[in-house]
């Protein structure tokens, strides 16, 4: 059956808004009807639209200067408050004339229906709603009592003529989409379910549909696509019935604002049987009616395994016809010919598919399937071609399953492996996968008999590894097993070889345990037995120990901003492992990397440790961390004493002035002619010339000197 793409008619809903002439004259006359504010126009104007008049003359003595506005205004305020006044009035214009107080404004209107027509409208759905609608229902038998009656006794006007919902009440009972939506909007309204109707699209085509308040939840409600054209006679569809704004914009759509639908009505039902056990049946039957029941594992087939399987069920149940909800839409005939041809007593079939908008998926389809077939003969047994299987790693071998008898009318079997890892299989097509074994079933889709081979796969081994490829083996220490890595994990054989290039150095076992036999290296091989070719090599050392360990230092301040290096002195000297982790006392005074770096954070005093990585010994160095001096002068470059005479003292600037450590040592290059002591005061002792120098005791590069001659 075809849905309506058809339903053009809210097209000209649409347009009758652009129908709003208005024209204006200087002559004035006189009216009856009057109206001061904008408030009595929309008063008197709405009481116009529900009598049907199509034409009305009104004196506004309001401000005129917005007049248009106002009337768009009015008229817009009049439709939102109304959903049935707005679709079924076609159209308005206007004229008007004012003498500067008085503004006489003509109107004519043009309806869908005439006020007879309402009424007969109105009687008609009370006639209706007494017949359908009996005492003690819910809201929810109410509203399926009416989108079935209107399915089933108005069709879609394909002239796309009749656009009222009178017209889908009397002979020959066709309107399109606006007049279904009306009609549904009237009835139940009047059933006490609150509905609105909405305008949009429909498959990129203009169309109108309600929204009905239902249990305090609102739902999308289609009549006129659960209609489909061709109209047949006493069906109903529920595929567009409360639906939510997800499930039915996969082809309706809206611009303009609405409650939303976000509740989903199998949630509604299913919490319904639960909360109210007594209506449990209502309930049921209305789930079972719009085929909310497809949403079960029960009726929901995923591939055509499984739709083979259904149909099967149909055949021993003597059933004629099946529908499910079928997961794979996209593929469904081929699917659906790999399903049937499995069943050879099957002589003919037809079926019908439609979209299945109760699942937020996409791709789900309602799959209906009929076929004839005659009784079934049983199938009493099966076997393989082969009971056992020898296949290298990555060969394939076919093995043929053959049914008794040999004329049974469902011969399908179903394949299965044990142990994927070592062997799958595809319709009796076996693949090795990895070294082991495996058991190949073969089942029958009838009486499930089922038939065995035991697969034997063999995998070689494609290669031997160390991680790490280095290793330490302390003589007279505990002996170091090696474990390799043997690929692929399958292997069949993953036995090893051991060898030593140099067993004087360490020997290694049939296990790979290596033991330390002399200082030195050798190299440990792990040979696959089943590939020679396949070898693992991992370097083997035997250190000389470590017995001790000393820091050393070029310095023991360390200057703020500025980095130290330690460097570390070994015993023995010949020792193998030569590694240390460095260690700082106090990190808020000094940091140290690991490659002995000292990084100063704070004035102080912190101990670094050194540890050996072979032994663990230590040995520590405490440094001064220190703002730095960076320079020394004298205020004298050159002086003159004499023997006898007074002494002269040398006074020292030291930069920066904050600087830790501002001790100098004094020294003179000739003390037999001037000496200097410990404050900077030199003596004269003989004639000559003498360098008094002043060096920074935490900085001894820093050196300030005075060339001193002394005269007799």
């Amino acid at each position: 059956m075809s849905e309506k793409y058809l339903k053009s008619s809210f097209i000209k809903i649409a347009l009758f808004f652009l129908m709003a002439f208005f024209s204006l004259t200087l002559t004035t006359y006189a009216v009856s009807n009057t109206a001061a504010t904008t408030e009595e126009l929309k008063t008197n104007l709405t009481s116009v639209f529900k009598e049907r008049q199509t034409s009305y003359s009104v004196a506004y003595t309001g401000n005129n200067l917005t007049l248009k506005t106002d009337i768009a205004l009015i008229i817009g305020s009049i439709y939102d408050s109304d959903d049935y006044i707005r679709y079924t009035a076609k159209g308005y214009s206007y004229s008007y004339s004012s003498n500067g107080v008085t503004t006489n404004i003509t109107f004519n209107f043009n309806y869908w229906n005439t006020l007879a027509q309402d009424a007969f409208v109105d009687t008609r759905v009370s006639e209706v709603l007494s017949q359908i609608i009996t005492t003690g229902m819910s809201d929810f038998q109410k509203q399926k009592a009416i989108h079935d009656w209107i399915v089933t006794n108005v069709a879609y006007d394909t002239t796309l003529v009749q656009h009222s919902d009178y017209a889908g009440l009397v002979s020959p009972f066709k309107t399109v989409c606006q007049g279904y939506a009306l009609l549904s909007y009237k009835m139940l309204n009047a059933a006490g379910i609150q509905t609105k109707i909405i305008e949009g699209t429909a498959s990129g085509v203009a169309h109108a549909w309600n929204l009905v308040y239902l249990d305090s939840a609102w739902y999308h409600f289609d009549a006129t696509w659960d209609d489909p054209v061709p109209d047949v006679a006493g069906r109903v569809v529920y595929n567009y019935y409360n639906l939510t704004d997800t499930q039915i914009k996969t082809n309706h759509t809206w611009t303009k604002s609405y409650p939303a639908a976000t509740t989903n009505f199998a949630d509604t039902i299913t919490s319904k049987i639960t909360s109210d056990p007594t209506n449990a049946t209502v309930y049921n039957e209305i789930s079972t009616a719009l085929g909310l029941n497809y949403l079960s594992a029960e009726n929901t087939v995923n591939d055509a395994t499984e739709l083979n399987a259904k149909i099967q069920d149909a055949i021993k149940n003597h059933l004629v016809q099946i529908k499910v909800r079928y997961m794979k839409g996209s593929t469904l005939t081929t699917d659906l010919s790999t399903a049937i041809k499995g069943i050879s007593n099957i002589t003919s079939y037809s079926y019908s598919k439609t979209d299945y908008v109760r699942s937020s998926l996409t791709g789900d389809i309602l799959l209906t399937l009929s076929f004839t077939y005659y009784d079934p003969i049983s199938v009493t047994a099966v076997s393989v071609s082969n009971n056992n299987l020898s296949l290298a790693a990555g060969l394939s071998s076919t093995l043929t399953a053959t049914v008794s008898p040999s004329n049974a009318s469902n011969k399908t079997i179903l394949w299965t492996s044990s142990n994927t890892a070592v062997a799958t299989v595809v319709g009796g097509v076996v693949k090795a996968v990895g070294g082991g074994t495996a058991t190949i079933t073969a089942k029958t889709a009838d009486g499930g008999f089922t038939a065995t081979c035991t697969i034997t796969v063999t995998q070689g081994v494609s290669s031997v590894t160390f991680t790490p490829t280095t290793a330490y083996v302390k003589l007279g220490g505990t002996d170091v097993t090696l474990t390799p890595s043997v690929l692929p994990t399958g292997a069949t054989d993953k036995s090893l070889k051991w060898t030593s290039s140099n067993p004087s150095i360490a020997t290694v076992d049939s296990t790979g345990k290596v033991h330390a036999v002399a200082y030195g290296t050798a190299i440990i091989s792990a040979i696959s037995v089943q590939d020679p070719t396949k070898i693992g090599k991992c370097t083997v050392t035997v250190p000389v120990p470590v017995t001790g360990v000393t820091v050393n230092s070029t310095s023991n301040y360390v200057k703020m901003g500025t980095p130290l290096t330690l460097t570390t002195a070994f015993a023995p000297t010949n020792a193998t492992i030569k590694t240390v982790t460095w260690s700082s006392s106090n990190e808020a005074i000094a940091k140290i990397s690991a490659t002995g770096v000292v990084t100063p954070v704070a004035i102080g005093s912190v101990t670094i440790t050194a540890k050996t990585t072979d032994g663990s010994f230590t040995s520590t160095k405490t440094l001064n961390v220190v703002y730095g001096v960076t320079s020394v002068t004298l205020d004298k470059t050159i002086a003159t004493l004499k023997v006898g005479g007074t002494d002269l003292t040398l006074v020292p600037t030291i930069n920066p002035t904050n600087a830790t450590v501002k001790t100098l040592i004094w020294k003179s290059s000739n003390p037999n002619v001037a000496t200097v002591d410990s404050n900077g005061t030199v003596h004269a002792v003989a004639a000559g010339t003498v360098v008094i120098s002043a060096t920074s005791e935490q900085d001894p590069t820093k050196i300030a000197k005075c060339t001193i001659t002394v005269t007799n």
